[in-house]
């Protein structure tokens, strides 16, 4: 994957599954920043939590239920 250096990233459904895979793979590939966004606020801040400390890409964490 290209480098994604001073970029920034808005991930739905980032709790688990697909959307958790896109917020690591953005991690690796040296983004910038994340917003996770989920209506399961507390799992998406675990995972910006594992992305930070493996990764240092700054996260952020908006409890949206983007289906309303």
């Amino acid at each position: 994957m290209e480098s994604l250096d001073g970029r920034v990233a808005i991930v739905t459904g980032s709790a688990s599954g697909i959307g958790k895979a896109v917020v690591e793979t953005f991690a690796r590939a040296n983004i910038k920043a994340v917003v996770l966004s989920d209506i399961q606020a507390e799992r998406a801040e675990a995972v910006a939590a594992n992305v930070r400390d493996a990764h240092g890409c700054e996260t952020m964490v908006a409890a949206i239920d983007v289906s309303s």
